[in-house]
C-alpha cells in the first residue's frame, strides 16, 4: 500500500474494542477515507487466542455488538449476503441466545467484520513504536516499526491487556508456571500436565474458576486425564453476579454462566475429589511455604495488566498516560487531558456506577460497544 495522506483518525488495535472504535467513528459522520486502522495481525485481538473459553456474555449480546452500531450492522449484512448459509452471524443466531458460548464464535464474527472493513479503509499491518506531538502542532506523528511515519489529528488506543504473572514460585525449582492463556485450553493443558502433577491455581475470579473447571472436570471427562490434585488458593469467598430488576449486581466482578454453574456445583459444595480449597491467612508466606514444595505446576489467575503502550511523547516529554473512565480521554501524569488521545476497551474501560452506588470497570464486548456509542460521538 502506498503512502498515506494526513488523516483525521487513527485506531490502534483490532480486537473487539478497536472494531467498536472504527464502527462508531464511521457511524458518527467520519468518512472512510479519514480513518486509518493499525494492528500487527487484524485477527480479533486476544479473542483468537482463547477459542475454547466459555463466555460470561450471553450470545444475544455478542450479536447486539454488531447490530447496535449502524456501520458494523451494514458490514455484517454484507457478510451474510455473500454467504447466507455459512457465516459467523448465522452460527451465533443458531445458538441458544440466553446462555454463553465458546469465544471462538465471537472471534469469528470480529475477524470476518474486520476483514470486510479492511477492504474499505486505509490500514497498516504493523506495530506502532511511538506517537509524538507538541502544542505547536495540529497533528500527531505516528512511527511504525519499519520507520514509516503517519500524520493524524486524533488517536484511539485499543491496545488490550495481558494476564498478570507473579513470581511466588521463583524459589521452588520443582514448579513449572503455566501461562493463563494455556490454562484456558483443555487441549493445550493435556500436552503440558500429567497424572502425577499437583497443580496450584492462584485466584478465584472468572478466570480462576474456568481453570478449575478445566483441571477438575473437562480434562478428566473429555480428555481422560486426571491430575493428582488441584490446590486452589484464594483471599476471599467467591463472588457471583446477581440479576436484579434491570441491572446486574457484581456485573464485572461476579461469576456468570458456565463458570458460576460449575462453582456452585463443585466449589461451594467442596465435593470435587481433586479440589482442595486454601484461603490465604495474614501470613501469606507461611501458606505458600507449606503448599508449594508439594506442587509441580502453578497458574496465576490474578487479573490483567494493560499491555505496554507505544512511546507517547507530548511537548518533548515522554508521558505515562492514565484515562478518564467517564469519557475515554487520556491524561498525563498530572491529570491533564492530552489533546487528541483517547482509549477504549479492556486497557481503558468505562468506570460505571451501578444503582447500588458501587463503581466497577466495565469490561466485555457489549460493554465496550455501549460505552463507545455514548462517548465516541463527543470526541469529534
Amino acid at each position: 500500500m502506498g503512502s498515506l495522506p494526513q488523516i483525521t483518525w487513527t485506531v490502534i488495535g483490532a480486537g473487539p474494542a478497536g472494531l467498536c472504535a472504527i464502527g462508531n467513528l464511521l457511524s458518527s459522520g467520519i468518512r472512510e477515507d479519514q480513518v486509518v486502522w493499525i494492528d500487527p495481525h487484524f485477527n480479533s485481538g486476544n479473542l483468537s487466542d482463547v477459542p475454547e473459553v466459555p463466555s460470561n456474555t450471553k450470545v444475544q449480546l455478542f450479536l447486539k455488538f454488531f447490530t447496535a452500531c449502524p456501520y458494523l450492522n451494514e458490514r455484517a449484512k454484507e457478510i451474510e449476503s455473500g454467504s447466507p448459509n455459512d457465516n459467523p452471524f448465522k452460527s451465533m443466531r443458531d445458538l441458544e441466545q440466553e446462555i454463553g458460548c465458546p469465544l471462538s464464535y465471537a472471534a469469528a464474527a470480529v475477524t470476518a467484520t474486520t476483514q470486510c472493513i479492511l477492504n474499505r479503509i486505509k490500514n497498516r499491518k504493523a506495530m506502532v513504536t511511538s506517537v509524538e506531538k507538541s502544542d505547536k502542532q495540529n497533528e500527531w506523528t505516528i512511527t511504525l516499526e519499519d520507520g514509516e511515519k503517519l500524520q493524524t489529528e486524533r488517536i484511539v488506543f485499543c491496545t488490550g491487556s495481558k494476564a498478570r504473572e507473579l513470581n511466588i514460585h521463583r524459589d521452588y525449582p520443582n514448579i513449572q508456571c503455566i501461562p493463563l492463556q494455556d490454562g484456558f485450553s483443555a487441549t493445550k493443558l493435556k500436552s503440558i500436565i500429567n497424572e502425577k502433577d499437583h497443580v496450584a491455581v492462584l485466584g478465584t475470579s472468572h478466570s480462576g474458576v474456568l481453570l478449575l473447571r478445566n483441571l477438575c472436570t473437562i480434562l478428566p471427562e473429555e480428555h481422560g486425564l486426571k491430575v493428582a490434585s488441584v490446590e486452589c488458593v484464594s483471599r476471599k469467598p467467591l463472588l457471583y453476579a446477581e440479576y436484579m430488576d434491570g441491572w446486574i449486581k457484581n456485573d464485572n466482578t461476579g461469576l456468570k454462566l458456565a463458570a458460576a454453574d460449575w462453582a456452585r456445583e463443585y466449589y461451594d459444595k467442596s465435593c470435587h475429589p481433586l479440589l482442595r480449597k486454601i484461603t490465604l491467612s495474614q501470613d501469606e508466606q507461611k501458606t505458600y511455604k507449606e503448599l508449594l514444595p508439594n506442587c509441580t505446576k502453578i497458574v496465576y489467575a490474578v487479573g490483567y495488566d494493560r499491555v505496554k503502550l507505544p512511546q507517547i511523547i507530548y511537548n518533548g516529554v515522554e508521558s505515562n498516560v492514565t484515562h478518564d473512565g467517564k469519557c475515554g480521554k487520556l491524561k498525563d501524569e498530572n491529570g491533564k487531558e492530552i489533546d487528541g488521545l483517547y482509549g477504549l476497551g479492556i486497557a481503558f474501560p468505562e468506570l460505571r456506577k451501578y444503582p447500588n452506588g458501587v463503581e466497577e470497570w466495565a469490561v466485555g464486548m457489549w460493554k465496550f460497544m455501549d460505552y463507545g456509542m455514548r462517548v465516541i460521538p463527543s470526541w469529534s
